[in-house]
């Protein structure tokens, strides 16, 4: 079964066929962009020493999966592949690929911008709405809804590790919109009839839990 065609804004929009299999999302441990509070976007900015620690979390909770991933595939920017090689190591048995169409937003001249000023100079969160110079969130999720099509079509469950934006360019496709994601967190997409369920993963004493997070 496929998705041909969702809803966006009161609208109907074609997007790229997504075949309906589950995923796994995985946003990377948090960078120094992060823990500094500035839209990197497509530039790269390593993880913090509470990033790595996140994403050895995340490492063991993927670990501990019940169903596995066929293949893992990471972002190309250096937050998201070094936490998808420490999940990998710590007992991932799949192949790891780099895709850079995995990608965050590019946010044009905002990028490496304090949150704070953009706010006081443009208005809220408009980095990531319709960011200057930068790529559209309507643009951005065309790209990121034929990157997960193309590895869907390939394969039966895989792993994507990449960034937040991922999030928010799948919500859009479906005419929501969803940003807050924790770093490090992992969720399973499942297919429904009507649209998707996203179950996050997390760790309680050893033992993973899993809990509806919201469905779109």
């Amino acid at each position: 079964m496929i998705d041909r065609k969702v809803i966006v804004m009161g609208q109907r929009k074609c997007y790229p066929l997504l075949p309906r299999r589950p995923f796994y999302l995985v946003r990377h441990g948090e960078s120094f962009a992060n823990r500094f509070e500035y839209p990197s976007g497509r530039m790269d900015t390593r993880l913090t020493p509470n990033g790595w620690s996140q994403a050895r979390q995340a490492a063991l909770i993927a670990d501990r999966l019940e169903h596995k991933p066929d293949i893992m595939v990471a972002s190309a920017l250096v937050r998201a592949r070094d936490t998808a090689y420490l999940i990998q190591q710590v007992g991932q048995n799949c192949c790891l690929k780099i895709d850079r169409h995995l990608g965050e937003q590019y946010y044009g001249s905002y990028q490496g911008v304090a949150k704070q000023r953009i706010v006081a100079d443009h208005g809220h969160e408009i980095w990531w709405k319709n960011p200057q110079d930068g790529e559209s969130l309507e643009v951005f999720s065309h790209r990121i809804m034929g990157t997960l099509a193309r590895w869907l079509g390939r394969y039966r469950q895989p792993m994507f590790v990449a960034h937040g934006g991922l999030f928010s360019a799948f919500s859009h496709a479906y005419g929501q919109s969803l940003r807050g994601i924790p770093n490090a967190g992992i969720f399973h997409f499942i297919p429904t009839k009507t649209g998707w369920q996203l179950w996050q993963i997390e760790n309680a004493s050893g033992v993973n839990k899993t809990a509806l997070y919201c469905q779109l």
